[in-house]
């Protein structure tokens, strides 16, 4: 049986509202200005300027590629078939939201030629940096309570390296990889609204629907105190 820890009612819907605006507040200031564009391009040649980082930055992406993330988010959903069908299903809805969404909003989303010398492909999300949040996110799905403090600690910390390490090799550009940040918000309220689904059956089946109804007399489940022999008798 699954434990019956349940996240705040409004808890999915905040993290997909939050991580939905993340994802067009980024696009907008460091996509569609001038000023966001020559920004972001700016940090990200100043990081990637140092050989020493980027044969770092090499090793570290190549350890955390994402072939490596999408096996492991793989084995991560299968975990949750321990606890609830509906578990695993919300991890692997998170997963596919983390893992598809950069895809696509780099392929919808255009890139306009503003402080760019030529014109660019649109790079944001990050998808390193997103594969390595998915995993971070069917964690936190997928294991019990008294772990999910020191997965959200752990993953945090990776996704963040892998971004880093994405900017220092001039993969992406930073607001790629707070967008994928954002996008991995939206991927675990989504989660969360599956597995509500099965929590809100989960206590419905729990609570008045197993109660049995009262028979005439005062019985309950065809037992009533009077059809106990009376000792005085």
């Amino acid at each position: 049986m699954p434990d019956r820890d349940h996240p705040p009612p409004a808890l999915p819907w905040g993290l997909i509202t939050v991580g939905t605006l993340g994802v067009l507040g980024l696009y907008a200031v460091f996509v569609l200005s001038t000023t966001g564009q020559a920004w972001d391009t700016a940090v990200m040649d100043r990081a990637s300027a140092r050989p020493g980082s980027r044969r770092l930055a090499e090793a570290i992406v190549e350890e955390l590629g994402p072939m490596r993330m999408v096996l492991l988010c793989g084995m991560a959903c299968l975990t949750g078939l321990l606890r609830h069908w509906r578990v695993a299903l919300g991890a692997g809805v998170a997963v596919m939201v983390c893992l598809a969404g950069p895809q696509i909003l780099k392929a919808t989303l255009p890139r306009p030629q503003l402080a760019d010398p030529w014109p660019m492909p649109n790079s944001l999300p990050s998808g390193h940096t997103a594969a390595v949040a998915a995993l971070a996110v069917a964690l936190v799905l997928v294991l019990p309570l008294a772990w999910r403090g020191l997965v959200l600690l752990v993953g945090t910390g990776a996704t963040a390296l892998m971004g880093a390490m994405v900017v220092v090799l001039s993969y992406h550009r930073p607001s790629d990889v707070l967008a994928s940040a954002s996008l991995a918000l939206a991927a675990w309220g989504a989660g969360l609204l599956v597995q509500g689904r099965w929590a809100a059956s989960t206590r419905a089946g729990s609570g008045p629907a197993q109660r049995r109804p009262r028979a005439r007399g005062g019985s309950v489940g065809g037992y009533s105190p009077s059809s106990e022999p009376s000792s005085a008798s």
